[in-house]
């Protein structure tokens, strides 16, 4: 709402810290990847065109800590996935993990010439292949993809 109808340039969020000597110094400082994330959902509400009830809080109204918004939007979406990247309109290909808006618009223009075969020609078009791997198809096949090990 703030950047469409107060048409704010830019919000800043600081992870809080107690300062000695303050009535809050005995609170616990809050985790750095809290703010990370809501930088990230930020970015989903600005640049690539997702809806503030699109972004995906958990339980306790936060965002989940170890996984960033866009990958647990896709994740909570898998009737959307896999996406073919040789058709899919930008806007679709602005929601898979590991495709930004430059890469999205490199794959758009790249198509042109032919179709895109193998992760080698996401990577060199700026996406991170490996992120999108899971979440798309490339001339009609999955492409291969190891799942990292759980910690």
């Amino acid at each position: 709402m703030l950047y469409r109808e107060v048409r704010l340039a830019r919000a800043y969020y600081s992870a809080f810290n107690p300062i000695r000597d303050t009535p809050l110094e005995s609170t616990a400082p809050t985790d750095p990847r809290r703010e990370f994330r809501l930088y990230q959902a930020d970015w989903l509400l600005r640049y690539y065109g997702f809806a503030a009830e699109e972004i995906p809080f958990e339980a306790d109204g936060n965002l989940p800590e170890n996984l960033d918004p866009k990958a647990a939007w896709a994740r909570a979406h898998p009737e959307r996935f896999p996406l073919e990247v040789n058709a899919a309109p930008l806007p679709e290909l602005l929601r898979v993990p590991g495709i930004g808006p430059t890469s999205a618009r490199a794959i758009v223009t790249a198509r042109r010439r032919g179709n895109l075969r193998e992760l080698g020609d996401l990577r060199k078009l700026g996406a991170r292949a490996d992120r999108a791997a899971p979440f798309v198809l490339l001339a009609g096949r999955r492409p291969p993809y190891q799942p990292p090990l759980p910690l």
